[in-house]
């Protein structure tokens, strides 16, 4: 059981099993505008609502005891987005605006150290990089406060690579380079872009890189032999298969294909769509993807093709719906506001069961693992969806924002009396 839990086990060893076991219940004397959850539960930050006359932000931090560790006032009213670090030691608010600056704050909301521009966290050390177009990249150590290294400035936001080796830039309109955080080593290749950069998009094994330009051009670069390949056409964000070495996204807008990084050779394609392919999502062998037309305000297309053999195994035409792949790939849920929800079985495409979520409940809240939903009836309510004809009770009121942690087997939920309540869900 993870370290969040270890205060309670004392208390839950003695209790029966239940679907749910509430944690914490604060009552606060504002609203909420949002709250980040540390990634080892350690600690949960919370953001204040501003009003019309605000004249500062305010954030306040928890520990899993529910005991306010730190609280920050800060004498600007400018959004900064929240981030904690790796290790859970250090909290990062930082803003995409030039002139504001980023605030590495403790686990107590002091400052540690103030930057001049927006910054990222290393995938796993407590470092910081800043920098931009005008403030040059540096990476900091933010335990000592010292400089690791620096590079030029950027045109388009730093990227770490998933394993915290690289981070990618670009120094000039021409180039983009990726700098070694080790050894401080460039790799640098030109580019022909005739418009600025869009995406950039790591392979989860950090040895390929896609960057995307505004005008559909791609560039898909293998990091340890510099070598590049270029795609034409490309006109939504890329997906990497996980696995291989294949690249998804939408071509000319209504056709799907899947490209092999190191030729660049078409591998599969399919181009039955009626509308501009918008959001892909790969998980094994199942690649779904979704077309819609924004503009003519047409319904939606959800597919799922197998592309180990090339077979589309489900078409749907939902609207407003919420989609979510159970964790081991099985089966996906398909919640359809104020109106049924339905799962699938991701094999045959066959239905698996209806869920017996009302319809008045138009707000679903999807657990990231797929494996539970919460939404509002008469109170919070909790179904498993391995066994939907069951439902759960939570505590509080109206439901009025709710924030999963990653892990998907905890979350935190204000209600309409302005009580936060942060609660274990017990899996089934």
């Amino acid at each position: 059981m993870k370290r969040f839990l270890l205060l309670f086990m004392l208390i839950l060893v003695y209790l029966p099993i239940k679907a749910q076991t509430t944690i914490l219940e604060i009552d606060l004397p504002w609203r909420i505008s949002t709250v980040q959850w540390s990634a080892n539960r350690d600690y949960l930050a919370i953001d204040k609502v501003q009003t019309a006359d605000s004249e500062s932000n305010d954030i306040i931090v928890y520990d899993n005891r529910g005991q306010q560790t730190g609280a920050i006032t800060i004498n600007d009213t400018a959004r900064r987005r929240m981030y904690w670090g790796p290790q859970d030691a250090y909290l990062m608010l930082s803003s995409t605006f030039d002139d504001v600056p980023t605030l590495i704050l403790s686990a107590q909301a002091q400052t540690i150290l103030e930057l001049q521009s927006p910054a990222i966290w290393h995938p796993s050390e407590n470092w910081g990089l800043e920098g931009d177009n005008e403030t040059p990249l540096t990476l900091w150590d933010i335990e000592s406060g010292e400089v690791i290294l620096s590079a030029t400035t950027t045109l388009i936001p730093a990227v770490f690579s998933p394993n915290g080796e690289y981070f990618l830039y670009q120094p000039d309109e021409s180039t983009i380079a990726t700098m070694n955080v080790s050894t401080g080593e460039t790799k640098l290749r030109s580019i022909l872009f005739t418009s600025q950069i869009s995406s950039v998009v790591w392979h989860p094994d950090s040895t390929y890189v896609s960057i995307q330009s505004y005008d559909n051009q791609t560039t898909l670069w293998h990091i340890p032999t510099n070598n590049t390949v270029d795609i034409y056409n490309v006109t939504s964000t890329l997906i990497w298969h996980a696995e291989s070495n294949h690249i998804a996204g939408a071509y000319d807008y209504t056709r799907l294909r899947l490209w092999d990084a190191t030729t660049g050779d078409i591998v599969q394609s399919w181009d039955d769509f009626t509308a501009p392919i918008t959001i892909l999502d790969w998980e094994a062998n199942w690649l779904q993807a979704i077309s819609l037309d924004r503009m003519l305000g047409l319904s939606e297309e959800f597919h799922v093709f197998n592309t180990s053999t090339g077979q589309e195994v489900l078409r749907l035409v939902p609207r407003d719906y919420f989609l979510h792949r159970s964790l081991d790939g099985s089966f996906f849920t398909l919640a359809t506001l104020c109106q049924n929800t339905v799962q699938y079985d991701l094999t045959t495409g066959d239905v698996l069961r209806e869920l017996a979520i009302p319809t008045e409940a138009c707000v679903y809240y999807i657990s990231p693992t797929g494996l539970s939903v919460i939404f509002y009836r008469d109170q919070p309510t909790l179904m498993f969806l391995n066994e939907p004809e069951i439902t759960y009770d939570l505590p509080g009121a109206e439901l009025q924002n709710l924030w999963w942690h990653p892990d998907g087997d905890i979350v935190a939920y204000d209600d309409s009396e302005n009580v936060l309540h942060i609660v274990q869900i017990n899996r089934r």
